[in-house]
């Protein structure tokens, strides 16, 4: 039985739910693809208890250990003769540890850069970040109008059904790979 008493019980407890939907998501789409999934004409065996622990701890997955999940990316198609452009997602940290964003690379850009806008005297300004901390069990949407990513010497010649890969690169040492799917500035 979970006894939540406090907002950060409530946090955690959310994180870990959302943690885990995502890794039973991920699982499945992985077994389907594989083929490892019976069809629906295909006998099956029963399972005993045994076999059901054994086939779940093979599965297991260490859910506080997930870090920075990324989804929802997108970049925006440039106009032609354009070589800069910039991309979006969110970035949601299943972790109980704040998590910084603290590079970025992609092999189809010349670099990538974490920029921000803000609204100064009645100016809207764009500058770049080092650094993005994600709190433990929060997420940070990168969008227009606030956090993005900056492409620059993007491949020219992308089209609607292009989808740019950027890996990001985190305290902990470990890394996230962002597909981002191409998105008309329409």
């Amino acid at each position: 039985m979970f006894c939540l008493d406090s907002t950060a019980s409530a946090r955690a407890y959310n994180s870990l739910s959302k943690a885990l939907l995502v890794v039973c998501s991920v699982w499945f789409a992985s077994a389907n693809a594989a083929g490892s999934l019976p069809s629906e004409t295909e006998e099956q065996e029963p399972l005993s208890a045994a076999s059901t622990e054994a086939a779940l701890a093979a599965k297991a997955v260490d859910v506080e250990n997930l870090g920075v999940i990324a989804s929802e990316a997108y970049f925006r198609l440039m106009p032609p003769g354009r070589s800069v452009s910039s991309a979006y997602m969110l970035l949601n940290n299943t972790s109980e540890h704040d998590s910084v964003l603290l590079s970025m690379q992609s092999d189809q850009a010349e670099r990538v850069e974490l920029h921000e806008h803000s609204h100064s005297d009645g100016m809207m300004r764009m500058r770049k970040l080092d650094k993005l901390t994600i709190a433990a069990g929060e997420s940070v949407r990168l969008a227009p109008g606030g956090y993005h990513l900056m492409l620059f010497g993007l491949q020219v010649g992308l089209t609607k059904d292009d989808v740019v890969t950027v890996e990001l690169s985190f305290d902990s040492g470990k890394s996230v790979i962002v597909n981002a799917k191409a998105r008309s500035l329409k």
